[in-house]
C-alpha cells in the first residue's frame, strides 16, 4: 500500500494542490460575496427609512420594524419555509448543483486520467494489485473531497456569525450540522459516481456528457418528486432541486449516503474486471450494461415529468424517454451482430 500511495501521490500531487487552491479561492470569493450582500441589505433594505416607505408592501405594520429585521435575518441564517432542517439559500451554505458537478467531475477525471494514460497498467506492471491501487486512490481523494466540503460549508456559517448581530443570528447547531452532513453526503456520493463512470467507460466525450446529464436530470427529478409528493397549498412549499430539498431532505440525505456506500464496492468490483489495455469498446465491463441502462431510464423518467397544474402531471415525455433508452440498450447489446449482418448485406447487395 505504501508503494502504491507514494507513486499515486507523485503523479497526483499537482492535481491535489490545484483542487485545494481553487477551493480556497472560491471560499474567499463566497464569503466576501455573502458579506457584501449582508452590507447591502443592512444599508438599504433594513433601514427605518426603507421600512417606513415599503412596510405595507412587505405585509408589516408601521410599528413592526424590529419584527421585520428578525424575519429578514431568519431568511439568512435559517430556513424553515421549505420544511428542510438546513440553512437557508441566502446563507451561501446550501448545496450548489455546480459544486456537486465539479467534484463529480473530479472523480471522473481521476479514474479516467489514470486509465486513458496507461498509468494503471504501469502500476500493474510493477506487481501492484488492482484493489491496492484502488484503495490507495480513495485514501488520497476521499479525505480531500470531504475536507474541502467541510471547509467550504463551515467557514461561511462561522463568518456569518461574526458579521451578523448576535441577537439575529439564531442558527441552531442542529441546522448547521445537518447542512454540512447534507452537503457532504451529496458530494461524496457524486465523487464516487464520477469515479465509477471514469472506470467503466473509455470515451471522454461519453463520460463528460453522461456525467453532466446525470447530475442535471437527477436535480430535475428531485424537483419533480417534490412537486408530485408535496403539492403547493396556501401554507406549504414543495421545495426544489438539490439546493432546496424541502420535505425530501431526509430521503435525499439517505439516498446520497446509500449511493456512496454502494458505489465503493461496485467500483472496486469494476476495477477488478476492466481491461487495462483499454480496448475500443465503449463499456469496459459489459456485465454492467443493463444496470446503466436501467439507471438512465429511471432517472430520465422522473426528470422529464411535465407539470400541467399544481396536481396534474403529464408522463408522455417520460414514457417516450424510457422506450428510447431501452431500445438504445437493445441496440447496444446486439450491435456487433447487427453490424456484421449489415456488412454481409452490403457485401451481397
Amino acid at each position: 500500500m505504501k508503494q502504491a500511495s507514494a507513486l499515486i501521490w507523485a503523479r497526483h500531487k499537482p492535481l491535489v494542490w490545484l483542487v485545494i487552491g481553487l477551493a480556497a479561492i472560491f471560499l474567499i470569493m463566497g464569503v466576501k460575496s455573502n458579506y457584501d450582500n449582508y452590507q447591502w441589505v443592512e444599508s438599504h433594505a433594513l433601514t427605518e427609512q426603507s421600512f417606513a416607505k415599503h412596510h405595507k408592501d412587505w405585509g408589516y405594520k408601521a410599528d413592526q420594524f424590529t419584527k421585520y429585521r428578525h424575519d429578514t435575518y431568519d431568511m439568512v441564517v435559517k430556513n424553515d419555509g421549505d420544511h428542510a432542517p438546513i440553512v437557508g439559500t441566502q446563507a451561501g451554505s446550501t448545496v450548489a448543483v455546480m459544486g456537486i458537478l465539479v467534484l463529480t467531475a473530479l472523480g471522473l477525471f481521476v479514474a479516467g486520467w489514470d486509465g486513458q494514460s496507461q498509468f494503471d497498467r504501469f502500476l500493474a506492471g510493477l506487481g501492484l494489485k488492482r484493489q491496492t491501487v484502488f484503495w490507495a486512490k480513495l485514501r488520497l481523494y476521499l479525505p480531500l473531497v470531504a475536507g474541502v466540503t467541510l471547509v467550504e460549508e463551515i467557514v461561511p456559517l462561522l463568518a456569518a456569525k461574526v458579521y451578523i448581530p448576535g441577537q439575529y443570528y439564531n442558527l441552531s447547531l442542529a441546522a448547521g450540522t445537518l447542512t454540512v452532513a447534507y452537503n457532504l453526503a451529496l458530494v461524496l456520493g457524486g465523487f464516487m459516481v464520477g469515479y465509477f463512470i471514469g472506470t467503466v467507460f473509455t470515451r471522454p466525450v461519453v463520460m463528460g456528457l453522461g456525467t453532466v446529464a446525470l447530475i442535471v436530470l437527477l436535480n430535475n427529478a428531485v424537483l419533480n418528486l417534490n412537486m408530485m409528493l408535496f403539492p403547493v397549498t396556501s401554507d406549504t412549499y414543495y421545495g426544489g432541486g438539490f439546493d432546496q430539498p424541502g420535505r425530501l431532505f431526509w430521503g435525499i440525505l439517505g439516498f446520497a449516503g446509500l449511493v456512496f456506500l454502494v458505489t465503493i464496492p461496485l467500483t472496486r468490483w469494476s476495477v477488478m474486471h476492466v481491461s487495462l489495455e483499454r480496448t475500443s469498446e465503449q463499456l469496459l465491463v459489459p456485465q454492467l450494461r443493463w444496470l446503466i441502462v436501467s439507471v438512465a431510464a429511471i432517472v430520465s423518467a422522473l426528470a422529464l415529468i411535465n407539470q400541467r397544474s399544481a396536481d396534474s402531471f403529464n408522463f408522455g415525455l417520460s414514457i417516450t424517454a424510457v422506450v428510447i433508452i431501452v431500445a438504445g440498450g437493445l441496440v447496444w447489446q446486439y450491435w456487433p451482430q447487427l453490424h456484421r449482418r449489415y456488412r454481409r448485406l452490403r457485401h451481397f447487395a
